[in-house]
């Protein structure tokens, strides 16, 4: 099995960070239910994994498994019993949660979209793409001469 190249997290990283809003929450502040978000999401995890661990087919998962998601649980009671800690977790949560997105967009991608060759890739850049992009710049620069800016 691969593992993940450092590249790919490196680009979600930069993507999350620069254009994403980085550790801030997607949603606006007015919306109190996205500040429980964190819990709302690792208690229900930590009891699927408990749950998904007591009917593993090893013993080494049943004892694995249901002793991380105790784990995952108890850090999402702690965040509703402490709202100072709530308070604190939110940029990582946010930020870990968008870098997350945008790994498995790139996964999905990757496993969806078809593999073209160089020379593909090539002919339809010049082909297709930089007529495209000149064109673009020709009718922009033509709306802003138009429009006196």
């Amino acid at each position: 099995m691969n593992r993940m190249p450092k590249a790919v997290i490196t680009v979600s990283s930069l993507c999350a960070i620069m254009f994403f809003g980085g550790w801030l929450s997607p949603f606006p502040a007015s919306w109190t239910f996205a500040h429980y978000l964190p819990s709302a999401i690792l208690i229900p995890f930590g009891l699927w994994v408990i749950w998904d661990g007591i009917r593993y087919e090893t013993i080494f998962g049943r004892i694995i498994l249901p002793g991380l998601g105790t784990v995952i649980t108890v850090i999402g009671v702690v965040l509703i019993a402490f709202p100072l800690v709530n308070e604190f977790i939110q940029g990582p949560f946010w930020l870990l949660g968008k870098i997350l997105f945008f790994l498995f967009v790139y996964v999905w991608m990757r496993g969806t979209l078809p593999r073209f060759r160089y020379d593909q890739l090539m002919s339809f850049g010049w082909k297709l793409l930089l007529p495209v992009s000149l064109a673009n710049v020709v009718i922009t620069a033509s709306v802003i001469l138009l429009r006196g800016h």
